[in-house]
Protein backbone atom coordinates (compact mmCIF):
# COMPACT_ATOMS: atom_id res chain seq x y z
CA UNK A 1 0.00 0.00 0.00
CA UNK A 2 1.09 3.51 -0.76
CA UNK A 3 1.24 6.51 1.59
CA UNK A 4 -0.14 9.26 -1.33
CA UNK A 5 -2.27 8.58 -4.19
CA UNK A 6 -0.23 10.28 -7.46
CA UNK A 7 3.16 10.36 -7.93
CA UNK A 8 2.77 14.46 -7.95
CA UNK A 9 2.40 14.34 -4.03
CA UNK A 10 5.41 11.74 -4.04
CA UNK A 11 7.27 14.52 -5.98
CA UNK A 12 6.23 17.17 -3.51
CA UNK A 13 7.33 15.44 -0.36
CA UNK A 14 10.55 14.65 -2.10
CA UNK A 15 10.85 18.73 -2.77
CA UNK A 16 9.54 19.30 1.21
CA UNK A 17 12.16 16.72 2.29
CA UNK A 18 14.82 18.49 0.17
CA UNK A 19 13.82 21.77 1.26
CA UNK A 20 14.00 20.88 5.05
CA UNK A 21 17.51 19.14 4.66
CA UNK A 22 19.12 22.30 2.95
CA UNK A 23 17.41 24.32 6.26
CA UNK A 24 19.25 21.95 8.46
CA UNK A 25 22.22 22.29 6.65
CA UNK A 26 21.73 25.83 6.45
CA UNK A 27 21.46 25.88 10.29
CA UNK A 28 24.51 24.07 10.82
CA UNK A 29 26.65 25.95 8.47
CA UNK A 30 25.62 29.50 9.44
CA UNK A 31 24.09 28.99 13.25
CA UNK A 32 24.28 32.64 14.38
CA UNK A 33 21.87 33.77 11.60
CA UNK A 34 18.85 34.14 12.68
CA UNK A 35 16.67 31.66 9.88
CA UNK A 36 14.26 33.29 7.40
CA UNK A 37 14.56 36.84 10.01
CA UNK A 38 12.87 34.49 13.02
CA UNK A 39 14.91 34.22 16.36
CA UNK A 40 13.84 30.38 16.96
CA UNK A 41 15.33 30.65 20.42
CA UNK A 42 12.60 32.42 21.62
CA UNK A 43 10.09 31.34 23.84
CA UNK A 44 6.67 31.85 21.46
CA UNK A 45 8.72 29.81 18.88
CA UNK A 46 10.01 27.39 21.11
CA UNK A 47 6.58 26.77 22.18
CA UNK A 48 4.73 26.69 18.79
CA UNK A 49 7.63 25.00 17.48
CA UNK A 50 7.14 21.83 20.31
CA UNK A 51 3.18 22.00 19.53
CA UNK A 52 3.66 21.78 15.61
CA UNK A 53 6.51 18.71 16.23
CA UNK A 54 4.30 16.61 18.44
CA UNK A 55 1.39 17.10 16.04
CA UNK A 56 3.79 15.83 13.39
CA UNK A 57 4.63 13.32 15.16
CA UNK A 58 1.13 12.09 15.70
CA UNK A 59 0.64 12.23 11.77
CA UNK A 60 4.12 10.02 11.26
CA UNK A 61 1.91 7.12 13.48
CA UNK A 62 -0.92 7.22 10.93
CA UNK A 63 1.21 7.67 8.30
CA UNK A 64 3.33 4.33 9.17
CA UNK A 65 -0.05 2.32 10.04
CA UNK A 66 -0.71 3.51 6.01
CA UNK A 67 2.16 2.21 4.37
CA UNK A 68 3.76 -1.09 3.90
CA UNK A 69 6.59 -0.43 1.70
CA UNK A 70 10.04 -0.58 3.40
CA UNK A 71 11.54 3.12 1.68
CA UNK A 72 8.50 4.62 2.93
CA UNK A 73 8.81 2.87 6.58
CA UNK A 74 12.46 4.20 6.44
CA UNK A 75 11.48 7.85 5.90
CA UNK A 76 8.99 7.92 8.33
CA UNK A 77 11.22 6.70 11.01
CA UNK A 78 14.16 9.03 9.94
CA UNK A 79 11.77 11.73 10.41
CA UNK A 80 10.44 10.15 13.45
CA UNK A 81 14.12 10.13 15.04
CA UNK A 82 14.48 14.11 13.88
CA UNK A 83 11.16 14.20 15.84
CA UNK A 84 12.72 13.16 18.58
CA UNK A 85 16.30 15.28 18.52
CA UNK A 86 13.91 18.63 18.04
CA UNK A 87 12.19 17.69 20.90
CA UNK A 88 15.20 16.92 23.01
CA UNK A 89 16.58 20.19 22.05
CA UNK A 90 13.29 21.89 23.09
CA UNK A 91 13.21 20.60 26.21
CA UNK A 92 16.66 21.42 26.60
CA UNK A 93 15.72 25.32 26.31
CA UNK A 94 12.73 24.58 28.50
CA UNK A 95 15.50 24.15 31.51
CA UNK A 96 15.86 20.10 31.14
CA UNK A 97 19.53 19.99 31.51
CA UNK A 98 20.35 16.19 30.94
CA UNK A 99 18.27 16.88 27.21
CA UNK A 100 21.01 18.56 25.96
CA UNK A 101 22.40 16.15 23.20
CA UNK A 102 25.99 17.15 21.73
CA UNK A 103 26.40 17.62 18.21
CA UNK A 104 22.45 17.59 17.67
CA UNK A 105 22.76 20.07 14.36
CA UNK A 106 24.82 17.30 13.11
CA UNK A 107 22.72 14.69 13.45
CA UNK A 108 19.82 16.58 12.91
CA UNK A 109 20.93 17.76 9.19
CA UNK A 110 22.26 13.74 8.49
CA UNK A 111 18.92 12.51 9.55
CA UNK A 112 17.12 14.68 6.69
CA UNK A 113 19.21 14.30 4.25
CA UNK A 114 19.07 10.51 4.27
CA UNK A 115 15.30 10.87 4.46
CA UNK A 116 15.57 12.98 1.56
CA UNK A 117 17.64 10.35 -0.38
CA UNK A 118 15.50 7.57 0.28
CA UNK A 119 12.18 9.91 -0.72
CA UNK A 120 14.07 10.48 -3.91
CA UNK A 121 14.72 6.83 -4.37
CA UNK A 122 10.61 6.47 -3.08
CA UNK A 123 9.49 9.04 -5.77
CA UNK A 124 11.63 7.77 -8.78
CA UNK A 125 10.26 4.44 -8.30
CA UNK A 126 6.85 5.64 -7.96
CA UNK A 127 7.69 7.48 -11.43
CA UNK A 128 8.78 4.40 -13.17
CA UNK A 129 5.67 2.60 -12.19
CA UNK A 130 3.50 4.59 -13.36
CA UNK A 131 5.01 4.86 -17.22
CA UNK A 132 5.09 1.28 -17.25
Amino acid sequence: MRLFESSTEYVIAFCVCVLFAFCEIFVLVFPDVAFMGVNHDSPIVTYLDFLITVIFVVYLAVAWRKTSNNIERTVIVLIGADCIVDLTRMLYLFGVPWAGIPYERIISAALFCAAAALAGVRTFEIKRLERA
